[in-house]
């Protein structure tokens, strides 16, 4: 059975052109929000796809270098989180992964614990609005794990961010990731 991803209409649309299909792989497919209401009552009562901005909140940059930004934050609930953009050779692509603030990133099975705190969607918003606010113009990756969990996280993402773009690479056990600038 596919996994269905909701995604932005405007996204929709050019995945299906571009592919020929709404199919990112064997497990997972794109649909998109339904029809209604129409287009006049969404321009006049302001609604869009934009499913959220970011959460504004407070950041500490814990490291920068050439090839990797550490950046702390903290949740709604006061735990404290880790945000890492490791930026792949020779581009300027950054990769994205985020954990507890203790978790080290060579210690791979604590780094991608799932914390079971229920605030997935508040974490993802404060990272959206760290991103934005860092403003880096690069392009960001979040790679394909195969952890439903932890892809339904990545999955919400793509409802929220345009111009997102399904990649084959290397650089994860799936061999896809998604690709999007902020």
């Amino acid at each position: 059975m596919r996994k269905k991803i909701l995604v932005r209409v405007e996204d929709y649309k050019r995945f299906i052109e571009k592919n020929g299909s709404n199919k990112l792989d064997d497990r997972n497919e794109i649909y998109t929000f339904g029809s209604f209401p129409p287009k006049f009552y969404r321009d006049q009562n302001g609604i869009n796809e934009e499913i959220l901005e970011g959460i504004p909140c407070s950041y500490i940059i814990l490291e920068s270098g050439d090839d990797k930004i550490l950046i702390g934050f903290e949740s709604k609930s006061s735990s404290e989180y880790r945000m890492d953009l490791l930026k792949e050779p020779g581009t300027n692509i950054w990769h994205i992964g985020f954990s507890e603030i203790d978790n080290q990133i060579y210690d791979i099975e604590k780094y991608q614990s799932l914390t079971e705190k229920g605030e997935a969607i508040d974490v993802i918003s404060r990272l959206v609005f760290i991103l934005r606010d860092i403003n880096m113009n690069v392009e960001y990756c979040i790679g394909a794990t195969g952890d439903d969990k932890k892809d339904r996280i990545y999955e919400y993402i793509m409802r929220f961010v345009s111009n997102w773009e399904k990649r084959d690479t290397d650089e994860y056990p799936l061999g896809w990731a998604i690709y999007f600038k902020i």
